[in-house]
């Protein structure tokens, strides 16, 4: 609860900080996330920069590799949090940077993933209404169920090595793009 609910539009946390607890934003009037391309920041608590209706740009940390489980995969860590134009993911980013419905029920605009991100976990953008368009790296290979499940995401462009579509579970019939207002999808040559 660090800065919850306080007043405090700018702060740049030291790229030393290792651990940033529960709630340390929520409801505050954050408007740039508080971290450098360069933090070393590597555990979230559960709702850190949950309804920050002033935050615009943000920036994950490449190092980022644990956040606490949330009471449901729904309330992710930007939930009700509405006015995102950008995400961008700092030095060192990877697979194990991504978790699935990390941006779900957010106000997400723009999302930059980085080079050397091989796989897009599921619920990625679940029921994200501001997202319009989204394009992955070349290197990402797979990309898990219910992604885009209903988001308002209309283009999705995937890199050349785009591969294939993963799922969790061979009963489960939803698709990547189920309920989405999907209209273009741009796919490899190679995937053909």
């Amino acid at each position: 609860f660090a800065f919850a609910q306080s007043g405090v539009k700018y702060i740049t946390l030291p790229d030393c900080l290792e651990t940033l607890g529960s709630k340390a934003f929520i409801d505050s009037g954050i408007v740039y996330g508080p971290f450098t391309e360069n933090s070393r920041c590597t555990t979230w608590g559960n709702h850190v920069f949950r309804n920050c209706d002033s935050l615009k740009s943000f920036i994950i940390p490449g190092t980022l590799s644990s956040i606490t489980k949330h009471d449901k995969w729904e309330e992710s860590s930007f939930a009700i949090s509405d006015n995102i134009e950008l995400i961008t993911y700092g030095k060192g980013a990877n697979n194990s940077t991504l978790f699935a419905g990390m941006f779900a029920g957010s106000g997400v605009k723009n999302v930059i993933f980085p080079e050397g991100v091989t796989h897009i976990p599921e619920r990625m953008f679940y029921d994200c209404k501001a997202i319009k368009e989204v394009s992955f790296p070349n290197s990402v290979e797979t990309v898990a169920e219910r992604v885009f499940q209903s988001s308002s995401i209309e283009t999705v462009r995937f890199g050349n090595s785009f591969k294939y579509f993963t799922t969790t579970n061979q009963n489960d019939h939803h698709s990547l793009f189920a309920f989405s207002q999907l209209k273009n999808v741009y796919l490899p040559a190679s995937f053909y």
